[in-house]
């Protein structure tokens, strides 16, 4: 009996574990907030950057950025009951909502910071986005972390002025 008893561990962990997954899973996919997190995060697993950043400032930027726990309008619009499509970048002057995408990707007013972090593309895209967010290269998770960086303090200075 005890060998039987033992041989069911393994099974009873996989059991708890394959649970745990499919909630963490639904929990994320269904959750507002997360809504930019899930598209990108699609496996229960390590992230590659929280190993591959050293340097804790970056590394807890990147960790805000991917989660939504920053000042972006997409992100501070929710706390202030403002409609999605209305939470538009003050930044620049396209009119478009100031999402994760558009900061990293987009908004002119970064063009020179994206430029010295070799973060451009000739189509942005969502797809691009993505992958890049969730890049295992250490090279580009360091340069999104230092374009995050340098990106934000620029944003905070000109929201000072306006």
């Amino acid at each position: 009996n005890y060998n039987r008893d033992v041989d069911a561990f393994p099974s009873i962990q996989r059991r708890i574990r394959d649970q745990f997954i499919q909630y963490w899973s639904e929990a994320i996919t269904t959750s507002p907030k997360l809504h930019q997190y899930a598209k990108y995060k699609i496996s229960f697993e390590f992230e590659s950057y929280l190993h591959n950043i050293k340097n804790d400032t970056l590394r807890k930027l990147m960790t805000r950025f991917r989660i939504s726990c920053h000042d972006l309008a997409i992100e501070t619009g929710r706390y202030q009951w403002i409609d999605r499509n209305d939470r538009i970048c003050l930044i620049c002057n396209t009119n478009v909502v100031e999402s994760e995408y558009h900061f990293l990707c987009i908004c002119t007013t970064y063009t020179d910071i994206r430029y010295k972090f070799n973060i451009r593309s000739v189509w942005p895209n969502t797809n691009k986005f993505d992958s890049m967010i969730s890049s295992t290269n250490r090279t580009v998770q360091l340069n999104i972390a230092k374009f995050i960086r340098d990106a934000s303090r620029r944003r905070q200075e000109i929201l000072k002025e306006i």
